[in-house]
């Protein structure tokens, strides 16, 4: 499974497909891009870190947005039966 965001909001917290009944949680994995989309298109995550060192930390930097270690925490947080039921 692949998970793309697309429009304004590029780094959704999980992909809704993990919380759909019936999908075993063992045949599941998850992927995520390691690039950016900003106003100069798409850039490599490599070299957005390269030019700023905070930017693992965020999800955002130089004009660019990604995911960056908080969004990757939050896209790996499995859900709870309670969650996932509603």
């Amino acid at each position: 499974m692949m998970s793309y965001d697309s429009g304004g909001d590029y780094y959704s917290a999980r992909p809704q497909i993990l919380d759909r009944p019936g999908r075993p949680k063992t045949k599941l994995m998850a992927g995520v891009g390691f690039f950016g989309n900003g106003a100069g298109g798409e850039k490599a995550y490599r070299d957005i870190v390269a030019t700023d060192t905070n930017a693992p930390y965020v999800d955002s930097s130089n004009g660019y947005k990604y995911n960056g270690i908080p969004s990757m925490q939050a896209k790996t947080q499995v859900p709870s039966p309670a969650q996932a039921a509603s």
